[in-house]
Parts: structure tokens; sequence; C-alpha cells
């Protein structure tokens, strides 16, 4: 699980600074209209970091692997409690609700479901490595 998270962050790491790279042109291959692109450009650091953090999926298959379905089912409510609570918010306030925040409400859905889904593997991890009790030492033998 952990050198398939790994390969992930680093695809994605390599694809969001692609897409931040030709971010402009990428834009302009859909649309000619220039309010559009500048429009569209705003949020992209946002979408960026959306992509960045898309390397979960890759906990969230090792967790599902190893039957630890609740762990990830948890992850994602916790994710769309944020970004139903940041719609309702963002949408009450005096801006109302713009792409921008529409954007960022989807980057705290993912970095909820992602901080989620590591801090399951890490406690994983963890507990793998700890001693059994009444051993103090790890092996098993005393």
């Amino acid at each position: 699980g952990l050198a398939i998270a790994a390969v992930g962050g680093a695809v994605f790491a390599a694809l969001s600074a692609v897409i931040w790279t030709v971010r402009s042109p990428l834009l302009a291959f859909f649309t000619a209209d220039t309010l559009v692109v500048d429009a569209a450009l705003l949020p992209f650091p946002i979408a960026a970091g959306c992509l960045l953090t898309y390397w979960y999926k890759a906990l969230e298959g090792a967790l599902i692997g190893r039957g630890d379905v609740n762990a990830v089912n948890i992850a994602f409510a916790a994710g769309g409690a944020v970004c139903a609570g940041a719609l309702w918010g963002f949408g009450a306030s005096a801006g109302g609700l713009t792409l921008h925040r529409v954007w960022c409400v989807l980057l705290m859905y993912y970095l909820v479901v992602t901080s989620g889904l590591v801090y399951r593997w890490v406690t994983l991890h963890h507990a793998r490595r700890a001693p059994p009790a009444g051993t103090g030492t790890g092996t098993g033998t005393g």
C-alpha cells in the first residue's frame, strides 16, 4: 500500500505540475473567449491542488483491499460533511457561492478525505509495528 501511495503521489504531483505549466494553452484549447479563460485561471491553483491530492485513491484501494471499508466510508462521509457545510456557509455569506469558492470547497473535500485515509493508513502501519501486548519486544518472544 505504501509503495502504491508513493507512486500515486509522484504521478499526481507530476500531473499537477504539467497542467499548471500548460494552464493557459489548455484552457484556450477549449475556448477562445479570453473572459472565460481569465475566469477559469482564477481558481486554477486550487484545481491543481485538487489533482495533487488525488493520490488518495491509492490509499483508498489499499484500505478496501485489506477489508477496511469502514475507514474509507468514514473519510468520505467526513469529506462530504465538510463540503456540505462549506457550501452552505459560502451560500449564506455576503459574497455568495462563486466559482472560486466552489473550487475551494472541492479542495477542502479532497483534503479531508486524503487526511482521513492517510491517518488510517499511518495508524494501521504503527499498529503492525507495535509489540504484542505484554511482551515489550515486538518479536512476540518476550
